[in-house]
């Protein structure tokens, strides 16, 4: 897959996402921003900026063909999600992970940060079309937190839980866009403009929220272990290049391979703490993963990017 983006262009647009996590830490370490404030923020971006962002994405001057080229997007994402989890059980039996942290294990080597990461790497670099292709990538990453990843946790299925997936804002926001684009629904301009300035506002606010959350987590450098050098290399090398692999042998866009490897190479899923508090498992292996994968991803990104797809 070749594309014509200069690699330090894209590590250029990378750091400036991480940087702008930066001012999420200063928020946090200066008081700027209280605790109480962040699950307000977060609501923000999951009810009005992400949905908007979205909405507008695949409504303003978006082909039909290019979502009929991403459909089977999601499919591939819990396919390769399976594949890893799969890979992830054995190695973990391989370096006998105890049986208690092991559902916290695949998960954690599994489910990427499609969402609040993936997005702002992927719009960055192929811009709104490529973003489409990053909503369908994590529609697939939905279906399967809310089921799979809650069956690997609790040993067990929970139809309620597993609803939760059909009131998701973004799948949402990506009907209404299906619709509208499909049928040729003309909006009003000055609702889509303002949906697209209440979409611009996405990016900052997740790298915010990311920074001060990655701010509050107790990290030590005498924490990483054997265990989370192993989720290091499932989740951030073999997941991208197993996706790789698994692209040789489709007959798909190449944009939509490489926006499929970008975000699976993305770093373990902030939420996973959240499913790992509420459904058992190891909340201190959760916490220290994600920071550990999310810093590393720094390095990671631009490494997979330069060999796998430019």
């Amino acid at each position: 897959m070749e594309f014509t983006i200069p690699i330090d262009e894209v590590i250029s647009k990378i750091l400036t996402f991480f940087i702008l996590g930066v001012f999420g830490v200063i928020a946090r370490k200066f008081g700027f921003i209280k605790e109480e404030a962040i699950s307000s923020f977060t609501n923000i971006v999951l009810y009005f900026t992400m949905p908007s962002l979205i909405f507008v994405s695949m409504t303003n001057d978006v082909k039909w063909e290019y979502l009929i080229q991403g459909m089977f997007t999601p499919v591939i994402c819990i396919v390769l999600i399976l594949i890893i989890m799969l890979l992830a059980l054995f190695l973990g039996r391989l370096i006998s992970i105890h049986v208690e942290k092991i559902g916290t294990f695949m998960v954690l080597s599994s489910m990427p940060n499609s969402g609040f990461l993936g997005f702002p790497i992927v719009f960055s670099i192929f811009g709104k079309e490529g973003l489409i292709y990053a909503i369908l990538f994590s529609f697939g990453v939905t279906i399967a937190f809310f089921t799979i990843a809650i069956i690997v946790l609790r040993r067990g299925f929970l139809l309620d839980e597993s609803l939760k997936i059909f009131i998701n804002p973004a799948l949402i926001a990506v009907i209404l866009g299906l619709t509208v684009n499909g049928f040729g629904i003309k909006i009003p301009n000055p609702l889509v403009e303002s949906l697209k300035i209440l979409g611009n506002a996405t990016i900052p606010i997740i790298m915010l929220v990311v920074g001060y959350m990655l701010a509050g987590i107790k990290f030590k450098m005498n924490t990483i272990n054997f265990e989370l050098i192993t989720i290091f290399f499932i989740k951030l090398i073999f997941c991208p290049c197993i996706a790789y692999i698994l692209l040789l042998y489709l007959n798909i866009d190449p944009l939509v391979k490489a926006v499929i490897i970008i975000e699976s190479a993305m770093p373990s899923m902030a939420s996973t703490s959240v499913l790992v508090q509420k459904y058992g498992g190891d909340i201190n292996l959760a916490t220290t993963a994600v920071f550990f994968t999310t810093i590393m991803s720094i390095f990671s990104i631009p490494f997979i990017l330069k060999f796998l797809i430019l």
